[in-house]
């Protein structure tokens, strides 16, 4: 029987930043949906810095697809699976060739059921992809101000 999975994803395993708040969302959408999820996948880990095939959560959800083993994937947001354009295009790519349905919490459908879903993702993933340059940017420029003032950056004494 093919399976339904939820894959939550965090950039850092900092206490401000877990996945409760994704699967709960999760949860709720699959109950409003009548989907049953039957295992839940997380990865604290940074979708901007780290490669697709470098998380293994989301390459043992992707290998489930190619194997025949996965009906659909439920995640919180689209920037969930990759915030770089390429990547995320290639995994919605091959779990749609593998005919898994993917439900985003967020848009509140699945997301990649027609040419229009296609076309709507690799705009929201390019969107996804300048907002974490952006973030980038803003948190090196910070940094770097900090150190040229002598403030404390972190890290052992």
């Amino acid at each position: 029987m093919k399976k339904t999975v939820a894959y939550m994803r965090c950039s850092t395993d900092e206490t401000r930043q877990d996945t409760a708040h994704q699967k709960s969302s999760i949860e709720a959408f699959a109950l409003a949906h009548n989907l049953t999820v039957d295992e839940y996948y997380e990865e604290y880990i940074s979708a901007f810095k780290t490669s697709i095939e470098e998380r293994e959560e989301i390459q043992k959800i992707k290998r489930m697809a190619i194997n025949g083993e996965l009906k659909a994937l439920i995640i919180f947001e689209q920037s969930r699976l990759a915030r770089n354009m390429v990547d995320a295009i290639s995994i919605l790519d091959t779990f749609t060739r593998c005919n898994v349905k993917v439900y985003s919490v967020k848009d509140g459908k699945c997301i990649n059921q027609n040419d229009l879903d296609k076309l709507m993702n690799a705009f929201t993933s390019y969107f996804s992809e300048q907002a974490s340059r952006d973030t980038s940017a803003r948190v090196k420029s910070a940094k770097k101000l900090a150190k040229e003032r002598g403030e404390f950056l972190g890290g052992p004494i």
